[in-house]
């Protein structure tokens, strides 16, 4: 079965694009919790949630709609582009007055709030970005999209270094969002050749469309950003921006690392999708493999956390968040249920069974919000880990029944009793002799060992596909 070789080339762009952008997020996010102290980048995070939680009604899923219906052509993709764009105009209005008030009503200190102002504009400027982006995908001209995600990335990056002033990082970071958002849209439009046609390409029964189909993706994007951000609003309510600085260090490592199963996106979804139908029991196989190893290799970086806990924390952040390690242990245990989720969410969807997927994230989502409730109350940021490794647990079961239930039965570590022995060796000798350097020189023997199978697939497998 051969696969176009564009279908090749836009991966490696899209997967480029993301890992780049992810290193530097990265080491700007590192950058930042260095420089500010965990009141400051308490601060920051609070700031960013705000922003998070209303670009979702700037949003309103528009950018699943762009590429849809100019992938499927159905309206002209110049004429899409500039009525979204008009459309999230007004909407952005309507969201600027929303989170400056919010930043108002919840009390937050001075310099949450002047920052507030910088961090709604570039909210707008960076939705706008996004709507260009997608535009260029629906087009499957990847090398433009991905291009001007990274160049997005590099400005904002440089322009902190540019700016740099300790007295005032917060405020330095607001305004170098706001100008790599817009030099990178100004690129993505002078590219489009519309810039100067604005009047003629916006249609009225366009936005009308997209205003439409946009409530399913409401919902769904709702309950996301509620699962992954209401944390820092619960944790802002009973505490202070201390606490709300060290618990957000501490879950932006562990997000740096669900990236690596978030990185295979690019492939499994399609890869599920094209041979479901034709290959079934192939796919079946496929599926146990890379979903039983990517629980185990889960399960030695939850090991390397738990043991190293303060000396990670300690040499990525310069002894400042040393006080967070049990909150970073408690979160590194959702790391192996988050990597298996992730590849049983793709499952789903190349199935046709998204609704289970879905119905996971609703559910997982009220029963957080419950526990992040009286857990925070309690028990601080550590109540706030328990709550979202419990939530990332039922999430990964209700797909695996899911999963289960239409024939993709995973018997996890089951008639692997070697490679589980490795592995409590490899737990015994990391908390044995606790050291961070020992713990990394062992893994690379132990994951070459116990991953030897999916690594055997991705050298002889994918290849055959690519060149069938």
């Amino acid at each position: 079965m051969s696969i176009p070789s564009s279908f090749i080339k836009n991966n490696f762009f899209v997967f480029s694009n993301r890992t780049f952008s992810k290193v530097l997020t990265f080491f700007l996010i590192l950058f930042l919790a260095r420089k500010l102290n965990p009141v400051g980048f308490g601060e920051l995070a609070i700031l960013m949630t705000m922003a998070s939680m209303f670009a979702l009604f700037l949003d309103l899923g528009s950018s699943f709609i762009v590429v849809r219906e100019i992938a499927s052509k159905s309206f002209n993709a110049d004429e899409v582009l500039y009525s979204t764009l008009f459309t999230k105009s007004v909407l952005g209005i309507i969201t600027y007055v929303s989170l400056i008030t919010l930043a108002h009503l919840m009390g937050y200190n001075e310099v949450i709030i002047k920052a507030s102002y910088l961090f709604a504009l570039g909210q707008i400027f960076e939705s706008f970005l996004m709507t260009v982006v997608k535009y260029y995908e629906g087009q499957e001209k990847m090398a433009i999209s991905s291009a001007l995600q990274i160049v997005e990335r590099i400005i904002i990056f440089a322009s902190i270094f540019v700016l740099y002033n300790s007295k005032s990082l917060i405020t330095i970071y607001g305004f170098s969002y706001i100008i790599s958002n817009t030099s990178a849209l100004i690129l993505g439009l002078l590219l489009s050749r519309q810039l100067f046609c604005l009047k003629k390409n916006i249609k009225f029964y366009i936005i009308k469309k997209i205003l439409f189909y946009s409530l399913p993706f409401i919902i769904f994007n709702f309950f996301s950003v509620l699962y992954n951000r209401v944390d820092i609003f619960i944790i802002s309510h009973y505490y202070n921006e201390y606490q709300v600085g060290l618990y957000r260090a501490c879950f932006q490592l562990i997000e740096s690392i669900y990236f690596i199963s978030l990185g295979l996106n690019v492939t499994l979804l399609p890869f599920f999708a094209r041979r479901f139908k034709e290959h079934k029991e192939d796919t079946k196989n496929k599926y146990a493999i890379i979903s039983k190893e990517l629980f185990l290799l889960g399960i030695v970086l939850t090991l390397i956390i738990i043991s190293n806990s303060v000396r990670v924390l300690d040499l990525l952040y310069k002894y400042k968040y040393s006080e967070g390690s049990l909150t970073f242990s408690i979160l590194s245990i959702s790391i192996p249920f988050y990597f298996m989720s992730n590849v049983m969410g793709n499952l789903l969807i190349a199935i046709g069974k998204e609704k289970i997927q879905v119905s996971s994230m609703l559910i997982s989502t009220l029963i957080k919000i419950v526990l992040l409730v009286f857990l925070i109350k309690y028990l601080g940021i550590t109540g706030a880990a328990i709550s979202a490794t419990i939530a990332e647990i039922l999430s990964f079961s209700i797909q695996f029944w899911g999963t289960s239930s239409n024939g993709f039965k995973l018997n996890l570590l089951r008639n692997d009793y070697v490679k589980v022995v490795i592995l409590l060796g490899y737990a015994i000798c990391v908390f044995y002799l606790k050291s961070l350097l020992i713990s990394f020189i062992l893994v690379i023997p132990v994951s070459y060992y116990v991953f030897h199978d999916t690594i055997s697939f991705l050298k002889k497998y994918l290849p055959k596909e690519a060149n069938a």
